[in-house]
């Protein structure tokens, strides 16, 4: 007994004891569950387990994010431009259906006052690197004309799986193949017949470099359609840098010619399409989109 209360508690304290008891019993009891609840909670996960499925199993297609091909175009005209101007803007005339070096500029082994052998490097490294490695030259001395385009594609952002950089033109061509044909207008870039579509600054010309007899060798005459790309062995790339209609004229940037970053002026039709040579036997436009 309270000394305080003789009697016992007053009715308004015995009430707030009674209440406060009961709540006290309520926080400290375990939540009642349904016996749906477990089963409510399996089925959102096999749910989210079954989102999280489908969408690594969705194509590459709905996942790259394509950039708009006049921004394409344009940047790679600007590195293009930027890296011939580096290499001291070696110069080639191949409007009479041979190459002439008209202007020489920096060399591949040079390594001053331009140090064009540590650029090659860099192009290899940036180029044609996979999850974060430096990509290398396959052997010594090795064609880098693939890996120019490559370090270009790198430059501005343009890569895998819209561009999978390579140290061949022919593999890197076959990927955008496979590309355009998995993704179709969702492709970073359309391929189309050079003797069809008149080039544009920003296009990929490019062409067979063997010329062969033999049967299993793809040889000019034969490079005629699309599809001959599962045969091609030795490819070359350069990037249409400006176009003069009224003189007949392309001016294009590639790697690896006459030992540099060199600028070839090419020859047109009346239409502006490309004239092929044996110097220079364009078949294929690769067009940003």
């Amino acid at each position: 007994m309270n000394p305080a209360y003789p009697n016992g508690l007053p009715g308004s304290a015995l009430g707030f004891a009674r209440g406060y008891a009961q709540s006290s019993d309520r926080r400290n009891r375990l939540p009642e569950t349904s016996p749906r609840a477990p089963a409510a909670a399996c089925a959102e996960l096999l749910l989210v387990l079954l989102v999280l499925v489908v969408a690594a199993m969705l194509p590459d297609v709905a996942l790259a994010r394509r950039l708009p091909g006049d921004q394409v175009a344009a940047h790679l005209v600007s590195v293009a431009m930027r890296e011939w101007r580096d290499w001291g803007e070696t110069s080639v005339d191949a409007r009479d259906g041979t190459a002439r070096l008209v202007h020489e500029g920096a060399s591949e082994r040079d390594t001053e006052p331009f140090d064009a052998h540590a650029r090659v490097h860099r192009y290899w490294a940036l180029g044609t690197g996979r999850a974060g490695e430096s990509g290398a030259a396959p052997r010594p001395n090795a064609p880098w004309s693939a890996a120019f385009v490559s370090f270009l594609m790198q430059q501005i952002g343009v890569v895998a799986p819209s561009f999978v950089g390579n140290a061949a033109h022919a593999r890197y061509l076959r990927a955008l193949l496979a590309r355009e044909r998995d993704a179709g207008d969702e492709a970073q870039f359309a391929l189309l017949l050079a003797g069809e579509v008149p080039p544009r600054p920003g296009d990929l010309l490019c062409g067979p470099r063997n010329i062969s007899r033999l049967r299993d060798r793809i040889t000019l005459l034969r490079m005629e359609e699309i599809d001959d790309l599962e045969h091609l062995t030795s490819a070359h790339c350069d990037v249409v840098v400006g176009i003069d209609r009224r003189r007949g004229v392309a001016r294009v940037v590639g790697g690896n010619v006459f030992d540099s970053v060199a600028m070839t002026r090419l020859p047109l039709t009346a239409d502006g399409r490309l004239i092929r040579t044996l110097a220079r036997p364009w078949f294929l436009v690769v067009r940003p989109r």
